[in-house]
């Protein structure tokens, strides 16, 4: 499926919202044939920006054993993104269980955030996935991040939106007081 921008120009037609657009919809699609569209509604930057911050406060927050694990804000989204199962799951059989661990040590080379498992000679891989725009809609958005806010709760033992909430709104109260 191609997404791209178009704009309504009235009386039943649609423009490409620039050439990059136009250029898409002539590779993807068959000139004079039946396309249906369908409105895709986008996240909001707000909203995106509030869970990486809320993910960067809580990472300064983690509990052992959790802070000596997580190494970075980066590392702690990509972990929660895998509990959330926005990931990609592969599972390689190896011959034998010396080289599903030397295939393991391998793939944690390849992708330092990956979650890696193995048993006997099996090793099972999660990477997570692109929250980006183009591979992720409003609606599972907002579903992963609720997903990452209870997880995040549960693990530093207080509701964390609420607390960012809550700061930012002081902070800004604060900021405020500066114009007077």
């Amino acid at each position: 499926m191609t997404t791209t921008g178009h704009i309504y120009a009235g009386g039943g037609k649609w423009l490409a919202a620039n050439q990059k657009a136009a250029d898409l919809c002539d590779a993807a699609y068959e000139v004079d044939s039946l396309h249906f569209l369908g409105e895709v509604e986008d996240r909001s930057p707000k909203s995106h920006r509030h869970l990486f911050a809320i993910i960067k406060d809580a990472w300064c927050s983690l509990p052992e054993p959790y802070a000596s694990t997580i190494l970075s804000p980066e590392h702690f989204r990509k972990s929660l993104l895998i509990r959330a199962g926005w990931c990609t799951e592969q599972q390689i059989i190896c011959r034998s269980r010396p080289d599903a661990i030397r295939a393991m040590n391998i793939m944690q080379d390849m992708d330092e955030y990956a979650l890696i498992d193995f048993a006997d000679n099996a090793i099972t891989i999660w990477q997570a996935k692109s929250m980006s725009r183009k591979s992720m809609d409003k609606e599972t958005f907002q579903r992963i991040k609720d997903s990452i806010l209870n997880d995040i709760s549960g693990i530093i033992g207080s509701d964390c939106a609420v607390e960012y909430n809550e700061r930012c709104s002081q902070e800004t109260n604060l900021e405020g007081d500066d114009d007077e």
